[in-house]
């Protein structure tokens, strides 16, 4: 689950957004949209007719949002996946491995959702690669100690983005949301956490 998110054709040629930017710009939109729902949702209660493809900017907004965490988490898992075998140990290798299984676990149940809605997730992501790709390349740790970190860092931005906003997408697409984010000594950013206060005490430096 680390990614930024900014759409190809969006913005092109001007800065890259920061995470928090990001993150603002969709609960926005997704408040927008969310508020489009509801006026249809009462038009239909109240017999009132409600306007051929009124659902469609949500469709349109949701596909975008699943398609860059779709790629986010793939992008993940090939990374984690990679540097597992630059583990100083076997245990360390065999614990990135099982994080990277995770990720590989929220690409599909993604790409599930996006495929009940009739979107291809292969359609969805590629708008958002290029960007994914080049916010990777701009952060390549040094060493293994820094993949961990960073891995750290981007896992707690995602987490922070995923609390924003799953509760104010519909109820579907928020619990897919909600089983994205990992609790307790077996998460992610808590099994990272833990061995970085490890390699810290080896090494201060």
């Amino acid at each position: 689950s680390h990614w930024p998110i900014q759409r190809v054709g969006a913005g092109q040629g001007g800065p890259m957004m920061t995470p928090r930017q990001r993150c603002r710009r969709l609960r926005a939109g997704t408040h927008r949209y969310a508020g489009r729902m509801s006026e249809n949702n009462a038009a239909s209660a109240t017999g009132q007719a409600v306007v051929p493809g009124a659902m469609d900017p949500y469709r349109q907004f949701l596909s975008d949002l699943l398609g860059v965490v779709a790629y986010g988490e793939l992008s993940a898992f090939e990374r984690m996946s990679s540097d597992a075998r630059f583990s100083p140990s076997l245990r360390d290798r065999a614990a990135l491995g099982r994080l990277a299984v995770r990720e590989y676990e929220n690409f599909e149940r993604v790409t599930a959702h996006l495929e009940s809605m009739g979107v291809h997730a292969e359609g969805a992501m590629p708008p958002f690669q290029a960007s994914v790709d080049a916010f990777h390349d701009r952060t390549r740790p040094g060493d293994w100690y820094e993949s961990l970190m960073k891995f750290y860092v981007t896992d707690a931005i995602s987490d922070d983005f995923y609390a924003a906003l799953g509760s104010l997408l519909d109820s579907e697409s928020s619990q897919l949301i909600a089983s994205l984010q990992e609790t307790g000594s077996e998460a992610a950013g808590e099994v990272l956490f833990v061995r970085l206060q490890e390699s810290l005490k080896d090494d201060p430096r």
